[in-house]
C-alpha cells in the first residue's frame, strides 16, 4: 500500500513539473497600417495587452510551453476575444525563447504591393522568431537580430559602414544573430545589389551583453501607403518598452572621387576647381584622385583648365554638380572640339563633347570580403555600344558611350575580359589580373580610342582600372585570346600586340590569301601565301598603320578565319 502511494505521488510531483514548464516569449508591435496605431492583445480568451502601441514591445514573457496558444489581436478597447480582427496559434517549445512580431496591413487595398517573390505576404500576421536571446551569448559583446517588417521595400542589403553584413534580407525574414563589440556604428540600407538609400547612426557603445532586435519599420512610400509612418530602423530590447528609433546617419558630406579619361590630346593634363577652389593640379589623362569629401547638397560648380592655370576663370569648361550624401565617381571624359573627332553612331549614346559623368552608389570596398567589386564605364567615343565578356560569359550587354554598369561582384582571380560590339563578336582581349585585389571595389574605364587616326592621333583604345586609393591607373594588358578557335588549320597571327611587323602562319598554304582590316570593315593590307610550301609563313609590316584594334582574315580551301590584332606603340 505504502508502494502505491508513493508511485502515484511520485506521478503527480511529475504531471506537476511538465505541466509547468514554460518559455519565453516577447511580443514587438510593428503593423504600420494607420488602422492598427493601437491594438489589444489577448492571449487564450484573456486581455493581456490593453491599448498596445505601435513601436512597442513586451518584456519577455513565461508562457506555458507545449500547448497551444490563441494569440487574438484586436482594435482598442475591446471588450472580448471574439471581437479580434486576426487571430493566430502559437505552440512554444519547453525552455525555447522566441519573438513574435506582429506587422503587416489589415487589408491590401490602399497599400503598396510588395513585389519581392521571396518575401512573405503583407497581410496582417505575426511573425514567430525562434532561438531568441536575452542577452548576449558572449560577454562583452551585443548580439544584433536584424528583421524587415517594412511592407513596400524590397529584398536589402544591410552594411556597417562600407561592409556588407546582410545580404538580400527579404520582408518577414530575420537575419542571423550578429555578435559585435560595444562601439558606434553606421547601418546603412540598400535594396539587394544596389546602392545605399538610407544610413542610421547605432550607438552599441553602453550595450555591452545586450542582445537587441533591430527592425525596419513604416514605409519607404507613406503617401502610396495611407500616410502611414515612414521607414527608419527602430531597436527592441529584452526589457521592452517602446521601440527606439536609429537617428539618420550625419547629412552633410559626400565622397568622390574624380578619373580623368578625357582621351583628347588637347587634355592631356588639367587643373580641376570646386567653387573657384583648385582641387587638382596638373591632374593628368588616365588618373584617378583619392576618395575626397565635399558638402552633399549643395550647389557646387565643377570647372576644368588647362595644366599651370592661376585661376578658375580660365576654365574651359564648367559644371553644376549637387550630390546627395554618398560615395560617387566622376569621370572626366569626351572632347574638347567635337567637330574635328570621329562621331558617335549610337543613338543612344551620350554626345561626345568634354563632359562630367557622375557614377553614384560607388564603393570604396567590396561588398563582401574575398570578392572583388567592378563597375564598368564605357568612355571610348569613338566606340558603338558594347558587350564585355569574362571568357564567354557575357557580364555587360549593350552598354554605351557614356553609360556604367551596376556593380559585377567577382571572387578575386584571373580573368580574360573581351569587348565586342552589341550582339556581335569579340574584337579585343584584356588580361584582368584580380587575384592580388581581394576585397577591393574597382572601377574599370573603356579609354581612348579605337581609330586614333581619326582622332587627331589620340591613345589608343584600352581598359584601364581606377583604385579606390587613386593614382595611375593600372593598365590592363591586352590578350590574343579569341572566343572561337580559328577555323583554317594552323593559323596563327604573332606577336598580337604588334608595334612594326605581324607574322601570318598556316599549315596549309595553298590557295590561301589574307587580309587586315579596320574596325569599320575597311580594308587596308591584303595579300596571298602564293606558291610557297606548307607550312608556310610571311611577315606583314604595320608601322605605317596606327595604333588600334584591328581584324586579320584568312581564306583557305572555303574556309574563312578571323582573329583580333591590336597595334601598340
Amino acid at each position: 500500500m505504502q508502494r502505491a502511494v508513493t508511485v502515484v505521488m511520485m506521478f503527480v510531483a511529475l504531471t506537476t513539473i511538465v505541466a509547468a514548464q514554460t518559455a519565453k516569449l516577447q511580443i514587438i508591435h510593428n503593423a504600420a497600417d494607420p488602422a492598427a496605431a493601437t491594438v489589444d492583445v489577448w492571449v487564450n480568451g484573456k486581455n493581456t495587452l490593453d491599448n498596445f502601441a505601435f513601436r512597442s514591445a513586451t518584456p519577455f514573457l513565461d508562457l506555458p510551453a507545449g500547448v497551444d496558444i490563441i494569440v487574438g489581436i484586436a482594435g482598442p478597447n475591446s471588450t472580448m476575444a471574439s471581437e479580434a480582427l486576426a487571430t493566430f496559434t502559437l505552440n512554444l517549445p519547453a525552455n525555447s525563447t522566441s519573438i513574435a512580431i506582429a506587422n503587416g496591413v489589415l487589408s491590401s487595398t490602399g497599400f503598396a504591393a510588395q513585389t519581392d517573390p521571396n518575401a512573405a505576404p503583407i497581410s496582417f500576421n505575426v511573425f514567430p522568431v525562434g532561438n531568441a536571446r536575452t542577452a548576449a551569448g558572449t560577454a562583452g559583446t551585443v548580439d544584433v537580430l536584424v528583421w524587415h517588417g517594412a511592407t513596400d521595400a524590397p529584398a536589402v542589403d544591410i552594411y556597417a559602414g562600407t561592409s556588407r553584413v546582410i545580404p538580400s534580407l527579404s520582408y518577414g525574414k530575420a537575419a542571423e544573430y550578429l555578435s559585435v563589440p560595444p562601439a558606434e556604428y553606421e547601418l546603412g540600407i540598400a535594396p539587394a545589389g544596389g546602392a545605399m538609400i538610407a544610413a542610421f547612426d547605432a550607438d552599441l557603445r553602453n550595450a555591452a551583453g545586450a542582445a537587441i532586435t533591430v527592425l525596419a519599420s513604416g514605409f519607404l512610400n507613406p503617401a502610396a501607403n495611407k500616410n502611414g509612418a515612414a521607414f527608419g530602423l527602430f531597436v527592441a530590447t529584452a526589457a521592452g518598452g517602446p521601440l527606439t528609433p536609429l537617428p539618420v546617419a550625419k547629412a552633410d558630406e559626400a565622397m568622390v572621387q574624380v578619373i580623368h579619361n578625357a582621351a583628347d590630346p588637347a587634355a592631356t593634363e588639367v587643373d580641376v576647381y570646386v567653387n573657384g577652389v583648385k582641387l587638382l593640379d596638373n591632374f593628368a589623362f588616365r588618373t584617378a584622385s583619392p576618395f575626397v569629401p565635399v558638402p552633399a547638397n549643395t550647389d557646387l560648380v565643377i570647372q576644368v583648365a588647362g595644366p599651370t592655370s592661376t585661376s578658375a576663370t580660365e576654365a574651359l569648361a564648367s559644371f553644376p554638380v549637387n550630390v546627395p550624401v554618398g560615395r560617387y565617381v566622376i569621370v572626366a571624359n569626351g572632347v574638347l572640339n567635337p567637330s574635328v573627332f570621329a562621331p558617335n553612331t549610337d543613338p543612344n549614346a551620350s554626345p561626345i563633347a568634354f563632359s562630367l559623368y557622375p557614377i553614384a552608389g560607388v564603393r570604396e570596398a567590396a561588398a563582401t570580403s574575398g570578392n572583388v567589386d567592378i563597375v564598368v564605364f564605357h568612355g571610348a567615343t569613338d566606340a558603338p555600344a558594347v558587350d564585355v565578356y569574362a571568357g564567354t560569359t557575357k557580364i555587360v550587354a549593350g552598354a554605351s558611350y557614356g553609360q556604367n554598369t551596376p556593380y559585377i561582384e567577382v571572387p578575386a582571380g584571373a580573368y580574360v575580359l573581351g569587348i565586342a560590339p552589341k550582339d556581335g563578336d569579340a574584337f579585343a582581349f584584356f588580361n584582368a589580373d584580380l587575384t592580388k585585389l581581394p576585397g577591393q571595389a574597382v572601377t574599370v574605364v573603356a579609354s581612348g580610342f579605337l581609330n586614333p587616326a581619326a582622332n587627331n592621333n589620340g591613345p589608343a583604345f584600352g581598359l584601364w582600372a581606377a583604385l579606390s586609393s587613386g593614382g595611375a591607373l593600372v593598365q590592363l594588358p591586352p590578350t590574343t585570346a579569341s572566343v572561337v578557335e580559328p577555323e583554317v588549320l594552323g593559323m596563327s597571327v604573332t606577336p598580337n600586340p604588334a608595334s612594326e611587323a605581324l607574322t601570318l602562319k598556316v599549315d596549309d598554304a595553298a590557295s590561301s590569301s589574307w587580309f587586315m582590316s579596320d574596325m569599320t570593315g575597311q580594308t587596308l593590307l591584303s595579300g596571298t601565301f602564293g606558291a610557297e610550301a606548307s607550312p608556310a609563313t610571311i611577315r606583314v609590316d604595320v608601322d605605317a598603320i596606327p595604333s588600334g584594334m584591328y581584324f586579320v582574315t584568312v581564306r583557305s580551301r572555303g574556309m574563312v578565319s578571323t582573329v583580333p590584332a591590336s597595334i601598340i606603340r
